[in-house]
Formats: structure tokens, C-alpha cells, sequence
């Protein structure tokens, strides 16, 4: 098995193994991807965008953009194990239960 891994410094696309799996391939095993082209950049620049609008939402409680940005069917695992649906989450939000003083994307 094997999985696609986009260098962020060089925005070059390599193909390497899963973990687990450590042999080296030859040439022929692999896939050779080009650099992104600028439908693709344009559309990484539009989901970062898009969740720095969310990142902002969940740090000033904003419900209204919350709820038009997350599926209906959305569900999020806590860190303890419990499972919160779309609308539980508004409702911390809407209530003040729920509070960010500071927020990190990965993105």
C-alpha cells in the first residue's frame, strides 16, 4: 500500500509507502506526480481560506457562521471519547458553554 505526500516547502508530490511498509521500490513501482498546477493551488488558497472563516467562527462563538459552514451530519469525537453532533455543538456555542480563548489550525 502505498500513499500520495505533498512536500509543503517544495510543493513537490512524491509516492512512498505506508508505514509498515519500509522496502525500497524500484522506479517502475512508483508514480511520478508534477508540481501542482494553479487549479490546484487555487483551490488549496480556497479550503485555507475557508478554515481560518471557521477557525475565526469557533473563536468568537459564531453560531450562525458555524452552522452554514458544517454538514448536517457532522459529528465530532472529544478528546475524552464523547461524541458530539452538529447541533449539540451550535447549542455549547449559542449557551457560551463552549469557549476558545485561543484556537491553532494545523492547515
Amino acid at each position: 500500500m502505498f500513499c500520495l505526500a505533498a512536500g509543503a516547502a517544495d510543493r513537490k508530490y512524491i509516492v512512498k509507502p505506508r508505514s509498515g511498509d519500509r522496502k525500497n521500490l524500484p522506479f517502475s513501482e512508483g508514480v511520478l506526480v508534477g508540481a501542482p498546477t494553479a487549479a490546484t493551488t487555487n483551490a488549496e488558497d480556497e479550503i485555507k481560506k475557508l478554515e481560518q472563516m471557521r477557525n475565526e467562527a469557533v473563536l468568537h462563538g459564531d453560531v450562525s457562521v458555524l452552522d452554514r459552514m458544517t454538514s448536517d451530519d457532522f459529528t465530532f469525537v472529544t478528546p475524552r471519547g464523547e461524541m458530539r453532533t452538529k447541533q449539540e455543538i451550535l447549542k455549547g456555542f449559542a449557551s457560551g458553554s463552549f469557549h476558545y480563548d485561543s484556537r491553532r489550525s494545523s492547515i
